[in-house]
């Protein structure tokens, strides 16, 4: 079937301000490149020309990166002023473990969107990094300065940079520059790893943890599994949510670090 072709169009304009990772700097690195011998003459219109279309997606994804959080907290604070004073709700004891569960249209109606916030953080700091890695790596091959197809890490794992096939990993791409800036991996392999299972193998599943102090505290549980004995469960099928805290921070310091090393690469 022939789609109709819009006969009027109004457009939702996306401007960026303040950005993680700023592709403007990169361009006018370039131009210096250019102008001191560092790059080759017509390497910043090459890589503009190539990257252009990549570094708007960056962007976009950017502010809906930090939308993702934003929705996060926000549906977090809703389902927690949902739930009762802990004290008041019963336990039940299937198999003899006690726990608590709390019901009710509302809560449930909380619970679906904080879940969908986790699904939707998960998935945009991925998809942000997977374009990141894109970018730098462009821009490292349009100067001149790509890294080899094969790089050998401090632990003697060598890592493809470039497949076979000549096309980048940026999973192997991204532990590299990690590595080559001396930043920590853990938030990076934390995200691969949830995300990976989320979307390929499973849902998840949340709870609350309860501080056991009065006001009510409470820490947020995202789920591999259905858990209801944590003195028996697997480390490897939940984390606290305090934990993504590493994960932004992660993030927002590779985009950083990644940007003031090429902008020096550029001008040196």
């Amino acid at each position: 079937m022939k789609r109709a072709q819009p006969k009027a169009v109004i457009h939702i304009n996306f401007l960026p301000e303040v950005l993680l990772f700023d592709p403007r700097r990169i361009w006018t690195a370039l131009t210096r490149a250019e102008s001191n011998g560092i790059a080759k003459a017509g390497a910043r219109q090459a890589v503009q020309n190539d990257l252009g279309q990549t570094a708007i997606c960056l962007a976009q994804r950017d502010y809906m990166v930090r939308m993702a959080v934003s929705v996060l907290k926000d549906s977090l604070s809703s389902l927690a002023d949902r739930i009762p004073d802990p004290l008041t709700i019963p336990e039940a004891e299937p198999g003899g473990i006690p726990y608590k569960v709390v019901r009710g249209k509302e809560i449930f109606k909380d619970r679906e969107k904080a879940l969908l916030a986790v699904d939707s953080l998960l998935f945009e700091f991925r998809a942000y990094l997977e374009l990141l890695a894109k970018f730098v790596f462009g821009v490292l091959k349009g100067a001149g300065f790509a890294p080899p197809s094969q790089m050998r890490m401090p632990s003697g794992r060598t890592l493809a940079i470039v497949t076979k096939k000549g096309q980048l990993s940026t999973h192997n791409f991204l532990l590299h520059l990690c590595e080559q800036l001396s930043l920590d991996t853990t938030w990076y392999k934390f995200l691969t790893k949830h995300r990976n299972f989320f979307t390929h193998e499973a849902a998840p599943y949340i709870a609350l943890e309860d501080r056991l102090v009065r006001p009510p505290e409470f820490e947020f549980i995202i789920m591999r599994v259905n858990i209801t004995d944590f003195a028996q469960a697997n480390p490897d099928d939940y984390f606290r949510l305090s934990e993504f805290t590493n994960v932004v921070q992660g993030l927002v310091q590779l985009s950083s670090e990644v940007q003031e090393h090429l902008v020096g690469l550029l001008e040196r």
